[in-house]
């Protein structure tokens, strides 16, 4: 699955960017990519949790009739 490839990725960068800070005392550059893929994943989740309610609600509409 990409998702989790991508986050194995994001771990590998995380202390790839504490290694550089360490040796450079400079942040490395990628926290932009990082939220841009954290926003794009939280836009989804709550896509897919608004899409699962109003399912759950038309269930139970048309089973009240």
């Amino acid at each position: 699955m990409i998702h989790k490839e991508v986050l194995e990725v994001l771990s590998e960068t995380n202390v790839l960017a504490r290694k550089f800070y360490r040796l450079t005392v400079k942040p490395l550059e990628i926290t932009g990519e990082v939220a841009e893929y954290e926003a794009d994943m939280s836009c989804w989740f709550w896509i897919k949790l608004i899409e699962f309610n109003h399912r759950t609600s038309l269930s139970k509409s048309s089973s009240a009739l």
